[in-house]
């Protein structure tokens, strides 16, 4: 991974340095802002990711995103907002889709959540990782399990916020997304899909005790889960002991009877469940629990 900036580096919001201290060193860390390779061939100042040139002064790549869409300019760097986005390799964020509105949204909602720490920890892998995550909002397919057009595709890497990008929807499916990123469930077999799809509710109760926002209840499955999540974020103890997997296993049996019981028969909400352990809730428990230290 790039080397973090170095201590004394001041940067206008879009990459462009002042005032910085330049720490003696016999091997200069040339990976500066948002761990992007800054050239100091002829003097130009840019700054070299693995695809692009980018004009820290300008804020602006110097060749076209090759995603770009009609909605944003191809040269546009970090989606217009650099202190919330990076892209390393001149590739990795992908809001093509995304009308100037909807991006505005997702901008909020993404700001928004980060005041949790549970949400913060697993933003920033999928923000860390090689895959790229394309975001999308809208309808989805009428009579398709995504036809409010909320859903992760683990085969496209597509994360769908629906038509109105709620919270909890963005918290959810992109935890969906950070549970495919760590291949978490890819030695289980069958793969546990109530487990994957309940963990995502659960992880987002906490998620929305930590940063303020409404839990909405689908039936009375959550209700432990949810009275759990006044005490705060669970410790890696806790949340690796057995009265916290009962509680765990119980909230993913009575949801698959809840949606059975409306006649839903899609697998990620009614396949039997073969009692897995939530297993990416735990990883980013232990991230937290890393950083603490």
């Amino acid at each position: 991974m790039p080397a973090p900036p170095r201590a004394g580096d001041n940067y206008y919001p879009f990459g462009m340095t002042f005032n910085s201290y330049q720490r003696p060193t016999s091997l200069p860390n040339k990976y500066l802002f948002n761990g992007i390779e800054r050239q100091t061939d002829f003097d130009l100042g840019w700054d070299l990711a693995e695809f692009r040139g980018y004009d820290p002064a300008l804020g602006r790549w110097m060749q076209i995103d090759p995603k770009a869409s009609e909605r944003e300019s191809p040269y546009v760097g970090f989606a217009n907002n650099p202190i919330l986005y990076s892209d390393p390799l001149g590739d990795t964020i992908d809001v093509s889709n995304l009308s100037a509105s909807q991006l505005e949204t997702y901008n909020s909602q993404i700001a928004f959540l980060m005041k949790s720490e549970i949400f913060a920890t697993y933003y920033t892998q999928l923000q860390e990782s090689e895959t790229t995550y394309t975001i999308s909002a809208g309808k989805g397919e009428e009579g398709t399990p995504s036809e409010a057009g909320q859903f992760f595709n683990p085969n496209t890497n597509e994360v769908g916020l629906g038509e109105n990008m709620n919270s909890y929807v963005v918290a959810q499916e992109l935890f969906h997304a950070f549970q495919s990123d760590g291949e978490f469930y890819k030695d289980d077999k069958p793969k546990p899909l109530s487990t994957i799809e309940t963990e995502g509710d659960v992880a987002t109760i906490y998620v929305m005790a930590e940063s303020g926002g409404l839990t909405p209840i689908y039936g009375d499955w959550s209700q432990d889960i949810l009275f759990d999540s006044f005490d705060g974020t669970p410790s890696l103890e806790k949340i690796q002991s057995e009265g916290y997997q009962q509680m765990f296993q119980k909230a993913v049996n009575d949801r698959i009877e809840y949606y059975k019981g409306t006649g839903l028969n899609v697998p990620t909400y009614t396949a039997p469940n073969t009692g897995v352990k939530p297993k990416a809730l735990e990883n980013v428990i232990k991230r937290l629990s890393g950083q603490k230290k």
